[in-house]
């Protein structure tokens, strides 16, 4: 038996997600197991060998994750000598909600800026909160590493005020809906 198990919290662009796919009841074997993540559109995400209780983690960040695109964890047993293969396969099917719209930024002082947005037209789900994170960026362009801000955001607000910015210095921020 394979069992798919999602991130506790719901996918939603912008933000780390994983499956944690789990290979239970081979029982009287002590034969390699091949667990193998596959994509809809045909992408393999990895195969790794693993034995009967193991778990294994498949971990993307959400921007790289094809929305309302199944995921197959695939568990297959070789008994060569037999030239038989047996597999048992899980899949799950992720929704995140789509872009929010028109953003904008107001900067009321040196060293804060406020920054809104609309909802996303498609929620895929019920819209739960806002994602927002800030960086810091080099003068070319790249974030400095471990900068990097994040706020959690109530669905009833389409706004936040970042406190604390250093003026001169460039930003990126980057708001994601999440949904459930």
């Amino acid at each position: 038996n394979v069992t798919i198990t999602p991130s506790p919290s719901p996918p939603s662009l912008g933000v780390a997600y994983s499956l944690t796919c789990q290979v239970m009841g081979v029982t009287g074997l002590v034969l390699p197991i091949a667990l193998t993540w596959t994509r809809t559109d045909g992408l393999s995400l990895g195969t790794t060998p693993v034995t009967n209780g193991s778990t294994i983690t498949l971990s993307f960040p959400s921007w790289s994750m094809q929305n309302l695109a199944e995921y197959k964890c695939t568990a297959v047993i070789s008994l060569p000598y037999k030239g038989i293969m047996v597999s048992s396969t899980a899949s799950i099917t992720l929704k995140a909600p789509g872009m929010v719209s028109y953003p904008a930024l107001a900067t009321p002082s040196n060293s804060s800026s406020v920054i809104s947005w609309s909802p996303p037209q498609q929620t895929n789900g019920r819209l739960t909160g806002y994602t927002l994170s800030i960086e810091q960026l080099l003068d070319y362009g790249m974030p400095v590493n471990g900068r990097a801000l994040n706020a959690s955001v109530d669905v009833t607000m389409t706004s936040y005020n970042w406190n604390g910015l250093i003026p001169g210095v460039p930003y990126q921020m980057c708001i994601t809906a999440v949904n459930s």
